[in-house]
């Protein structure tokens, strides 16, 4: 790290200027480097910001008894912007039999995400709860396929 010389921030070592007021290690200003132009914060915005972020607290959206399940919902989340993590996975795989006591494997959101997070948890259960209609397909060679219409394109062989 590096003091500058100009206002006194700490610099990392892989910056050749300030970031605060783009003067270079020698004390020389950067004309062609506008920090307000660029989209860099000063150190004590960043810190609020991040302070902010941390004072947020996380909600429980949903708890499932396997792992699949609660990465699949991750994953619709983080699809749609809300980012998401998972709790107990560890705990569950590791013992199976703590998973009642401590509520299964969790998804969490920021809580000011929760609303959007749970419109879209619904909209996923309302669409893996459609009734299957089973559809018959014929290949090129006569053989028989069985699947399940669930508006995708799973087909399984007949047994």
């Amino acid at each position: 790290m590096w003091n500058c010389m100009k206002c006194g921030e700490e610099v990392e070592d892989n910056f050749e200027i300030c970031w605060s007021c783009s003067t270079s290690r020698d004390g020389t200003r950067a004309d062609a480097f506008d920090p307000e132009a660029e989209g860099i914060i000063s150190r004590r915005e960043f810190e609020a910001q991040r302070q902010a972020r941390i004072d947020e607290r996380l909600v429980q959206i949903a708890a499932f008894s396997l792992p699949q399940e609660a990465h699949f919902l991750k994953l619709v989340l983080e699809e749609q912007g809300i980012p998401a993590c998972i709790a107990d996975e560890e705990a569950v795989l590791t013992n199976w039999l703590i998973q009642g006591l401590i509520g299964g494997i969790k998804v969490l959101v920021l809580e000011n995400d929760e609303d959007r997070a749970r419109a879209v948890y619904a909209r996923l259960e309302r669409e893996q709860s459609r009734p299957d209609t089973e559809t018959h397909i014929k290949d090129d060679y006569g053989l028989d396929f069985r699947g399940r219409d669930r508006g995708d394109e799973r087909i399984r062989r007949q047994t």
